[in-house]
């Protein structure tokens, strides 16, 4: 009887510390980012984006996203892997494919609270700070 107490014990305090990926990213990634700064890896400048500007970057649940940049959107696929980080062991990475690329750079990602952060993996790279922003792509090129 003591095993089947002491299994149970320990499964109750285990099992909320695991986590299952569900889908192609975290259920917090989904949705519609808007840019707020990125910060030029080389120099270590932080650049703002002004409050108008129109850099958004649409993540869905079925692993495709849009990313609007002044009115042109882009429209591709994204997967969520597991890279060895220069920051540590491993971390995991948004990888953005579209027409144009056939195969984008792996961006670390981090979230925290509204504010979505992506970096890429080199130590002179650069880094872009998203906050959660409503409503989905406006795209001028007449796409839905």
């Amino acid at each position: 009887m003591r095993p089947v107490l002491y299994a149970c014990l320990l499964f109750t305090f285990l099992a909320p510390a695991c986590k299952k990926d569900g889908g192609p990213g975290n259920a917090s990634l989904f949705g519609k980012w808007k840019m707020i700064d990125y910060t030029n890896g080389f120099t270590g400048q932080t650049i703002a984006i002004p409050a108008d500007s129109s850099c958004y970057l649409l993540l869905t649940s079925d692993g495709t996203y849009g990313q609007q940049v002044k009115g042109t959107v882009e429209f591709g696929t994204y997967n969520i892997i597991v890279v060895n980080s220069i920051f540590n062991r491993q971390s995991r990475a948004i990888q953005l494919t579209s027409p144009a690329t056939a195969s984008g750079i792996p961006l670390l990602y981090e979230i925290h609270k509204d504010t979505l952060n992506l970096y890429m993996n080199v130590y002179d790279g650069n880094a872009y700070r998203y906050i959660s922003a409503p409503g989905g792509l406006h795209p001028s090129n007449g796409r839905p």
